[in-house]
């Protein structure tokens, strides 16, 4: 493992980082995710060459010393003060079972000694990097589901037919044009309290909460002022799946792990 090299992602690896996650997760879940995106390389440069702009991003990649230019492994991490979170891990096909998700994992906790957590979510069926996951000192925290169900057509009492106001939109935009994805804050009528949501694609809206997901009203302006959105997606506990009024479909399941710091920096220096 000598002449494994990890470093931050370059733009000279961004198309073959993006093609690298694309492959790593089925198909039917892409068009829920950023990465599935068609301006995601754009996205990803964009990261590189503004890179003061996003402190609190870490994306790593894994390279061998031999062949610098073939990714074997990509990392992308987020810090949130001490909380770190590992939103996507992948390791090429060819070089998986080398320990290189270990070692990325180890090479950003190195370097951010401040974090003391670190929290990622894996699919409930993904037996291979759950056992991995344990056998680094991480444990079950929580449970989730991905729900999706149509966005309803027509008019609401909570809205008259009419768009929805986005009020951040000339900012947003731009970037919804370019990467394919992007975040908006809604009004459902003018002067209501704003709700964030994500659009992803040309058809898909992600709910960060739950009565995001179940509101027609907030659902209807969007697809008024997005026509092309059909799906309405978001990411809930499992308890909030059997008290939800509308009906929908759980396509996927995944759970939360978290790994506390010190146990992890202590057990690599062989103190436990």
């Amino acid at each position: 493992m000598s002449a494994v090299v990890v470093r931050p992602l370059g733009i000279a690896d961004v198309a073959e980082v993006a093609q690298l996650v694309k492959r790593s997760f089925d198909p039917e879940l892409l068009p829920y995710m950023i990465y599935g995106q068609a301006g995601i390389d754009s996205f990803l440069a964009a990261g590189v060459t503004l890179g003061g702009a996003t402190p609190h991003v870490r994306r790593l990649v894994v390279t061998h010393a031999q062949t610098p230019a073939s990714i074997d492994a990509y990392g992308d991490f987020r810090l949130n003060g001490s909380a770190a979170f590992l939103s996507y891990i992948c390791v090429s096909e060819a070089m998986r079972g080398r320990r290189l998700a270990t070692r990325l994992i180890a090479e950003f906790v190195a370097a951010n000694p401040h974090a003391d957590t670190l929290a990622l979510d894996v699919f409930h069926d993904n037996n291979p990097a759950i056992n991995l996951y344990r056998s680094l000192g991480f444990q079950d925290s929580s449970s989730t589901c991905w729900v999706r169900r149509p966005v309803p057509e027509g008019s609401s009492v909570e809205n008259d037919g009419g768009p929805a106001v986005v009020a951040n939109l000339p900012m947003v935009q731009p970037a919804y044009d370019r990467y394919g994805f992007c975040e908006v804050e809604v009004e459902i009528a003018e002067g209501t309290p704003t709700e964030r949501v994500g659009l992803l694609g040309p058809g898909v809206v992600r709910c960060h909460s739950s009565a995001a997901f179940e509101n027609d009203g907030l659902l209807i302006g969007l697809k008024r002022t997005f026509p092309q959105l059909e799906v309405a997606f978001a990411v809930v506990s499992e308890e909030l799946t059997s008290e939800g009024s509308k009906p929908s479909e759980i396509f996927c399941r995944s759970n939360r792990m978290t790994l506390k710091l010190d146990q992890f920096r202590a057990h690599r220096r062989g103190l436990v």
